[in-house]
């Protein structure tokens, strides 16, 4: 008996596959392409989604010989497809990085006010989210608009295409900004205002309740029984805090990508007016989530090792790994490099938006060099961490513990740098791909395999390293600290007097 864990993803799906004993013994990823046009246009074709989708399971169904017994999927949150009554997309997917819909988040927010809509469905109103994205289709689209059967998300949309029934789960309701977190149920005077109706919308049930069985035509696809149950899944974030532990008041995951993302579990919804904190109900039953990201925290690096090359460290090879990166910085002393680097290369956002700030660089010297800078960028990083979780913590948010996962816990270097920054010890997670272990673990629990999540994770559960606060260390980085807010004070300073408006 297998189950099988598949994460959705913005670029890519990834499957896994565990044994009864919580081995992984297969796994399978398929990539695809997002494209991009003016006017803020990011679009999808939703189709990908299915095609590597049913790549992904077929390869983990070859690997065990089709035993397996239920499946379950992560998803990227807030993008959306309308299909018609065929269940066939009427136009490419909205990615949720798609900004076209900016004057109907503005008509949004003056028919009822932001404030409204994050009480509401816990997330800022936005143009990304499924609300303002309906009224633009509404407008610019009316063809497609009035044949629309629903909207669906990339996690309804698949159920759909698996089993025949349009099921979404509360995590990712959420996201569309069309759900009332608090009842956990569509909200009909945010409907009223979207112009949408209850019946264009996916039924919501809870993440590992059974949402059907594959199709027949489906099973026969993917090489399994017509009668293996799909579970219903979750966000990619929550997925990802079930798989790294994070299912107990107090535990925060750290997930590291192009954007850093940090999500803590909470016993209550805590909502912030002056952060606008994204509050959503936690996969975990009875919990919930706080969750903000750093936008361009992997950019960061990325930009620099790009655009600075690094060849100065070993020319033969041109631009630097991060791993080769963090050699050299590991032979140098942490303590001598006075540089502060502040990564707003797209505005500055949480806990205190002001997007026209721009990154910065205070204290070179001539005697600073690119490795100097990647350090001062790895520290920026992570101090803007530090501040997002003073932030949690300021809003009754606790957070005992961390567990990072994804690329940058790839790096010891940088791992160390966040623990004695942020003071707590760390927990490095050797899975960084939570996300399909989160899904396993629903598909376990909707399956029978598992008694409940805790269960599912002592079984499936990545091991990990715990990154423990060295006092010195720690010393240096509180000081190191004070010097980056006080310079956060000038730069804020400068860009109001430069003509940026916190929004």
């Amino acid at each position: 008996m297998h189950i099988l864990g598949v994460d959705v993803g913005t670029t890519g799906t990834k499957a896994m596959a565990f044994d009864e004993n919580g081995r992984k013994v297969a796994q399978a990823y398929q990539g695809y392409k997002l494209t991009t046009g003016a006017n803020g246009f990011v679009e999808q074709n939703a189709d990908d989604w299915l095609n590597a989708l049913l790549f992904t399971v077929k390869s983990c169904a070859e690997e065990t010989d089709g035993d397996i017994q239920a499946l379950s999927l992560s998803t990227q949150g807030g993008s959306m497809v309308p299909v018609d009554a065929n269940r066939e997309s009427l136009c490419p997917a909205l990615s949720w990085m798609d900004m076209r819909s900016q004057r109907e988040a503005e008509k949004l927010d003056k028919t009822k006010g932001s404030e409204w809509f994050y009480e509401k469905s816990g997330w800022s109103l936005s143009p990304a989210l499924n609300a303002a994205k309906i009224l633009w289709l509404k407008e610019h689209a009316p063809n497609i608009y009035h044949k629309a059967w629903m909207y669906l998300t990339t996690l309804d949309y698949l159920n759909v295409k698996l089993t025949g029934e349009p099921v979404i789960d509360p995590t990712n309701a959420a996201i569309t900004q069309l759900m009332n977190v608090r009842a956990g149920d569509w909200d009909d005077e945010i409907l009223d205002a979207a112009c949408v109706s209850r019946a264009q919308l996916p039924t919501i049930l809870p993440p590992g309740h059974v949402v059907g069985a594959l199709t027949k035509k489906i099973a026969e696809t993917v090489g399994l029984a017509p009668g293996t149950l799909v579970i219903n899944g979750a966000h990619d974030q929550y997925c990802s805090a079930a798989g790294a532990g994070a299912l107990h008041s107090g535990d925060t995951i750290l997930s590291t990508g192009t954007a850093w993302v940090v999500l803590a579990t909470t016993l209550k919804p805590h909502f912030d007016s002056a952060t606008h904190i994204a509050v959503g109900p936690h996969v975990a039953h009875g919990k919930w989530g706080a969750l903000s990201s750093i936008p361009t925290a992997g950019v960061a690096m990325e930009w620099l090792r790009e655009k600075l090359g690094f060849g100065g460290g070993n020319p033969a090879n041109g631009i630097l790994s991060l791993q080769e990166i963090d050699k050299v910085l590991g032979q140098r002393s942490i303590y001598g490099n006075g540089l502060l680097f502040y990564p707003y290369f797209g505005g500055r956002g949480f806990p205190r938006n002001m997007l026209d700030m721009q990154a910065s660089i205070a204290g070179l010297t001539l005697k600073d060099d690119a490795f100097d800078i990647a350090l001062a960028a790895m520290e920026g990083v992570v101090f803007e961490l530090r501040l997002y979780i003073e932030a949690y913590q300021t809003i009754g948010i606790d957070v005992r513990n961390m567990r990072m996962m994804g690329g940058a816990a790839k790096s010891a270097f940088w791992t160390d740098i966040v623990a004695n920054a942020v003071g707590r010890p760390l927990i490095r997670l050797k899975e960084p791909d939570t996300a399909c272990v989160g899904a396993a673990m629903l598909a376990g629990v909707g399956a029978g395999a598992f008694a409940g999540l805790e269960n599912a994770f002592s079984k499936i559960g990545p091991d990990g390293d715990v990154c423990p606060v060295n006092a010195e260390r720690k010393a240096h980085y509180d000081e190191k600290f004070e010097k980056y807010r006080r310079g956060l004070d000038s730069l804020e300073n400068f860009y109001m007097k430069a003509g940026g408006n916190p929004t």
